[in-house]
Parts: structure tokens; sequence; C-alpha cells
């Protein structure tokens, strides 16, 4: 809206870096928002405010635990299909080296 910048290069540079810092803020505000959700970051009465950084750091560990939970067993199941594959492959080059003999 209004009169366009005199240089266009430098307009789009700044909309680009707004688009990126925009991704950013939602990707924090999603991690706030599944606390509320599945961690209950919303439900917390501390009287003092140590006491709520400390239920909000802690849920916050659990997130984060939770996270390397998830990459472990992704990371476990994977290899275990490889090593699946693997002795699949095994017991064939043994059936064919059989055949061949």
């Amino acid at each position: 809206m209004g009169r366009p910048p005199k240089n266009a290069e430098i307009s789009a540079a700044q909309k680009q870096q707004l688009s990126a810092d925009q991704r950013r803020r939602n990707e924090v505000e999603g991690c706030f928002g599944s606390g509320k959700r599945k961690y209950s970051l919303d439900l917390i009465m501390a009287r003092l405010s140590k006491g709520a950084e400390n239920s909000i750091s802690m849920a916050f560990v659990v997130m984060c635990a939770e996270k390397i939970r998830r990459l472990l067993r992704l990371f476990l199941s994977l290899f275990c299909l490889v090593m699946q594959l693997e002795m699949a492959r095994l017991s064939l080059d043994g059936t064919q080296e059989h055949l061949a003999a």
C-alpha cells in the first residue's frame, strides 16, 4: 500500500527476512501451544514466581525428553529394519550358494 519503494531489491530482501522471522515465530508459538495442550502449561497456578518457573522448566524438560525419545525410537526402528533386510539378503545368498552346489 502507498508509494512503492525506490529500491525494489531492498524491499524484496526485507520481505524475505520478515517471512523467515515469521516462520521462526510460528515454530516457537507451536511449541508453546503443544505445551499447553499436552503438558498442562495452561494449568500452572503457583503462588510464588519461583514455583511457576520451576513448573514451566520441568514441563519443557519433559517436552525435550519426549522429543529425544521419539528420535531414538525412530533410529531404533530404522536400525531393526536395516538388520532385517541384511539378514534376508544373507539368507538369500546362502540359498543361492546351496542351489549352485
